[in-house]
């Protein structure tokens, strides 16, 4: 026969009054029964190289982005865009998780506001350490649909579609100016160390109300580094671009974008 309400009622009474008195191992043992998992987020934006301990202005938002590279040149980026197709994370004890994207495929644009961030992909992870982030930039495809059941709102420029990276503007030296289109159909996967980004340890997921949130930024300016314009091969160029994104993709931990 099934217990009465004031039988239950009883019970349940006892058990509350008795876990104070047990301590913590009361505790641990109702906690057992719950997932053992937390939700990690991973999100994505750009910027230039800081400069005295802050990021520089290098352009409005939808204007060009204006720098030099290493080499002297000053380039005027008119359009810019790197695909996010796949995120993935590997525990400190080697096990791999992939990511769910949220919505498809990320064309992050260089030209929208430096340092906002964008989540790009997330999923309810073991607790535990993790050392290795890796972002694949690749071929992008309006009509993949992410786990939220929709796609990211594809960009004006139909170039992108297709493309991984695709860069468009001119650069000037002196009395030379040299314009340039490049677009990348290859794949490239920036494999991200985050052994020491929590105050020098691992990323630490644990069970709690709030997501883990990590944020891989890309450094524009410097995606250049070693062109000179008067003498380089557009072809080779576009087939170096993923692995030049990829380079210069770092890790901050949170939702915003430390200064390095």
């Amino acid at each position: 026969m099934p217990a009465s309400p004031s039988l239950r009622f009883i019970a349940s009474t006892a058990i509350a009054l008795l876990l104070p008195l047990a301590g913590c191992d009361a505790f641990e043992a109702i906690e057992a029964f719950e997932e053992d998992s937390n939700l990690l987020e991973v999100l994505s934006a750009h910027h230039g190289t800081p400069v005295d301990g802050a990021f520089p202005e290098l352009g409005i938002e939808d204007g060009p982005r204006i720098f030099e590279n290493d080499l002297g040149w000053t380039v005027n980026l008119t359009a810019g865009y790197a695909v996010v197709t796949h995120v993935a994370v590997t525990s400190c004890k080697g096990v791999d998780t992939d990511l769910d994207a949220i919505w498809g495929h990320f064309a992050e644009d260089f030209t929208d506001l430096d340092l906002d961030t964008t989540v790009v992909a997330s999923k309810r992870v073991a607790a535990g350490l993790y050392c290795e982030l890796r972002m694949t930039y690749g071929p992008y495809d309006p009509d993949v649909v992410g786990a939220s059941g929709s796609a990211h709102t594809p960009p004006d420029d139909p170039e992108v579609v297709g493309a991984s990276v695709y860069l468009k503007g001119f650069a000037n030296k002196g009395d030379q100016q040299v314009s340039f289109e490049l677009r990348s159909t290859g794949t490239a996967v920036a494999a991200i160390d985050i052994s020491t980004l929590e105050d020098g340890e691992p990323v630490r997921v644990v069970k709690e109300n709030f997501s883990e949130q990590i944020t891989i930024s890309k450094a524009y300016d410097r995606i250049f580094d070693g062109v000179d314009f008067a003498t380089f091969d557009p072809a080779a160029l576009e087939a170096e671009m993923p692995d030049r994104v990829a380079a210069v993709s770092r890790p901050s931990a949170g939702n915003r974008v430390e200064i390095y």
